[in-house]
Parts: C-alpha cells; structure tokens; sequence
C-alpha cells in the first residue's frame, strides 16, 4: 500500500497524528463473500475491465502528487469492495481519515497551502528515491479473470499490490489487499486493534469539529487553524496515551531499516 499510504493523504495526516500508517484508502459497503456480476445500468468505462480501474488510480494518485488535490483521495475511498465483515469492520474504523481531508482541502483552499502540501510530497518522494517530476504508474501484473494484482514498480521487490475483484458488474479494489498486507492484518486483527479503533475515533471527532468550526469562519488566520490542529493533536494523545506507541511499533516493524524516522 506505499505509494498510497505515502501520498494520497499522508501530508494532511501528518500534522493531526504522529504516524504514517494511518494515511490510507477505506471502504465503501460491500458485502462478505462473492458478489453477483449481474449489473442493473452500465459500467462507467473507468471500472470495466482491470486495466480500465488501473489507470484511473494512476490518474487520481498522479493528480494528488502533481497537483496536491488531496480531496481526491475520497474517490479511491470508493473504489474499494470489502469481503468479508472484518474487512468491513476495519474500513468501517478507518474511515474516520474522511474529515482530515475535508479539513486540510478547506485550510488549504482558504489559507494558501497549497505549495506547501506539494513541496512535502517531492520532499517525501526524493528521499524515497523516487522522482517526483514522473510519479510512478501502476500496472497489472496478474489477472486471472475475476481477480487481479496491480503493483508500481517500487513495490516488486516488497511484494506490496493492490488486489483487484470484479464484482457488482464492475472491477473493484479488493479489501484484501488490507488482509494480505501484514501491517494493516496486525492493525485489523493483532492485539492492538482495540487500541488503534480508539485512536482513529479520537481523529474523526476531532476532524469533524474542526471542520464545522472551518466551515462556520471560526479561525480567520492560518495561525489561528494551527492553534485548534496543534489543539487536537494534544486531544487525541491525551485520549490515546498507548496509540503513539502502537503505532511507531508498527511503523518500525513494516515501514524502511531503522522507522520512517531515518528517513
């Protein structure tokens, strides 16, 4: 999940919480178990084939490295088919990023920070060694009729995919990508997940309230809306006095030699 932890709202995230982990896709409703393949209207051609779903994420991750609309990112939120009900129940709890970026897209659009936003992701994408005036494009590298494996170059030698299902009439991305990468697996199932439920409830409240607050002209300088994210940041740890812990230990274990603070 790299390249979509890294930078579909990673920059956002990162001045609410102290983790990279958390910066990721969720779910939309999907059911457990196989779906029909009947369809009730046409396919939008963007999801009818692998290929097709393939190039609209390289187009979405493209326009939110290149042009910093992290909102975008809520699109792939819906690109995801969950399959069984813990999937459902993990995208269910981090769901909660949604008001970070609707926060962060608001600050940005009202605030100016845009350029800010872009010239982290070139920073994070250089020190990754990756160039960031040619973001990386996925491809298909497996595809065995109703199921699919799409990596980015960076991820051949981590064995990192996304895993495509066709469903519903349409492709999808497959909520086992979250079951088949180890890191999300320990954050689903592993004996932490109580404390990190905990820890994206504390964000999503506390997104949501400073998303109304932005909404209603409550801090009329970006000093101001750094005050209330420095605010909800000592919130949430408060909360969650374990979650920084939890999350670093994780971080340390799946992320490069030496945590992401050696980056």
């Amino acid at each position: 999940m790299g390249i979509l932890r890294k930078h579909c709202c990673k920059a956002a995230l990162c001045a609410l919480v102290t983790c990279t982990v958390v910066a990721t896709l969720t779910g939309c409703g999907g059911s457990g178990g196989e779906a029909s393949t009947s369809q009730a209207r046409p396919v939008d051609p963007r999801y009818a084939s692998a290929d097709a779903l393939c190039a609209e994420i390289n187009s979405i991750t493209a326009d939110i490295q290149q042009a910093g609309n992290i909102v975008r990112a809520k699109e792939l939120l819906n690109l995801i088919h969950t399959e069984t009900p813990a999937q459902q129940r993990f995208v269910g709890i981090i769901r909660n990023i949604e008001p970070v970026v609707d926060v962060f897209e608001a600050a940005m659009t009202r605030f100016g920070q845009r350029d800010m936003l872009l010239q982290g992701m070139r920073d994070a994408m250089v020190q990754e060694g990756m160039n960031p005036d040619a973001p990386e494009s996925a491809s298909v590298v497996e595809n065995s009729g109703r199921r699919a494996i799409v990596q980015f170059p960076s991820w051949k030698e981590t064995g990192e995919a996304l895993h495509l299902v066709e469903a519903e009439g349409r492709w999808w991305i497959s909520g086992y990508t979250f079951e088949y990468d180890p890191s999300f697996l320990e954050l689903m199932s592993g004996p932490d997940a109580p404390v990190v439920e905990r820890f994206f409830q504390s964000i999503g409240r506390e997104a949501r309230t400073i998303s109304d607050q932005l909404a209603a002209g409550q801090y009329a300088t970006e000093e101001q809306f750094g005050m209330a994210i420095l605010g909800a940041f000592m919130k949430i740890t408060a909360e969650n006095p374990d979650a920084q812990a939890v999350m670093k230990k994780l971080a340390d274990k799946y992320g490069p030699p030496g945590g992401f603070a050696a980056q």
